[in-house]
């Protein structure tokens, strides 16, 4: 494909491809809560239009867009956008009126085209930092990655035998906010990370509690009065 200096789509599709590769990187360490999921396709569903209407635009494809509102008596804007021979310039120079006139297609005509242009090794070094050249994966799921995220082994680690309150709720959050009472290192900005990872493993049912009653008496106003006071076990099953 010829290089084209003026690309008007292009950094809009290179920024949705790189935090489509943040969700991806995200849900790979196992943060595969639904916010992160729908992040990730949204963000590449976005880079893969994006990338394939650029490409429209520069093989001068005139099905990249469709007018909507109809001509002038001077069969304008049609006439200059069906004569024009680069259509990356021809939108680039349109003013805000004109532009209303034309709608983009839909993305099922995108089919036609390679979803990912630049995808693979290539010698374009621009683009090496945004890791187009990813091995495919293979056998993967959600519960694996978590069960597999070394934060989650390490959590692990730290709440076997721990006794916790059971006064603060059954929500991910609250969950989180207990261990991080306990252990100081979850607290300040490890505790988003904390918080995913307990909303995920909820989800998949790796991480379970079970809370139990102490009771106890004591000399009240009236006499002996009883008691009870909860705790809670966290248990990570990996």
């Amino acid at each position: 494909m010829t290089y084209i200096k003026n690309q008007i789509l292009q950094n809009n599709a290179l920024e949705a491809w790189v935090i489509s590769i943040r969700y991806c990187d995200y849900i790979l360490e196992g943060k595969a809560t639904l916010e992160y999921r729908k992040h990730f396709v949204s963000a590449l569903h976005n880079a893969v239009e994006l990338f394939v209407k650029q490409l429209m635009l520069n093989n001068t494809d005139y099905r990249v867009i469709q007018l909507k509102n109809g001509c002038n008596s001077d069969g304008q804007p049609a006439r200059d956008f069906y004569n024009s021979k680069d259509l990356n310039d021809y939108f680039s120079g349109l003013d805000e009126q004109t532009m209303k006139k034309f709608f983009s297609i839909e993305f099922n005509i995108l089919h036609f085209y390679s979803l990912l242009p630049f995808w693979g090794r290539f010698e374009r070094w621009e683009y090496a930092k945004l890791q187009f050249d990813r091995q495919t994966l293979s056998n993967f799921t959600y519960r694996n990655a978590v069960r597999n995220a070394k934060f989650v082994r390490n959590l692990k680690e730290q709440l076997e035998g721990e006794i916790f309150s059971a006064s603060l709720g059954e929500a991910a959050f609250d969950i989180a906010d207990s261990i991080a009472c306990v252990f100081n290192e979850y607290q300040g900005n490890k505790f988003d990370d904390l918080w995913i990872y307990v909303e995920t493993m909820l989800g998949y049912k790796i991480l379970t509690y079970h809370d139990e009653a102490e009771e106890y008496e004591i000399e009240g106003q009236y006499g002996m009065e009883k008691g009870c006071n909860v705790y809670r076990q966290y248990y990570i099953d990996i």
